[in-house]
């Protein structure tokens, strides 16, 4: 009978490192990468919007970000009101603009990232995490 306390202690701990008496880590897993939230005017709701991506002077993609899905492509994915950009120390040149053409925003965005642990300082991931919001305004002539 003595057995079965310490038994069941060390089923509850399996997998997860210990880091003291009592301490243990926990494994929420976490992504590096910079959050963009794309809204319109006041921070109303976008819906689907257009997207024109330049990473560090390569090629520029051009992605149709729906309101209700994620679609990934090359260097960041987008969709549901966000731009997520996979890590990248470069600089990021964007044009966004709503479905109708209506309202638009343009600049570039120099991501900078936080620590970030999901599990707490003494337990691994460590990611690297960022992020802003863009507000589109009217296009003129739109």
């Amino acid at each position: 009978m003595r057995h079965v306390p310490i038994v069941l202690v060390s089923a509850l701990f399996a997998g997860c490192p210990v880091l003291g008496p009592g301490q243990a880590c926990t494994e929420i897993g976490c992504e590096d990468g910079y959050s963009i939230e794309v809204v319109g005017p006041g921070g109303s709701e976008v819906g689907a919007f257009t997207a024109e991506v330049t990473i560090g002077g390569a090629d520029l993609v051009v992605a149709d970000c729906a309101a209700a899905t994620h679609s990934t492509f090359d260097g960041f994915s987008c969709g549901m009101g966000t731009i997520r950009l996979f890590y990248t120390e470069e600089v990021v040149d964007l044009f966004v603009a709503d479905a109708a053409g209506d309202l638009g925003w343009q600049g570039t965005i120099d991501a900078t990232y936080e620590d970030v642990y999901p599990n707490g300082e003494d337990c691994p991931p460590v990611c690297q995490q960022g992020g802003e919001s863009i507000e589109l305004t009217e296009l003129l002539g739109g």
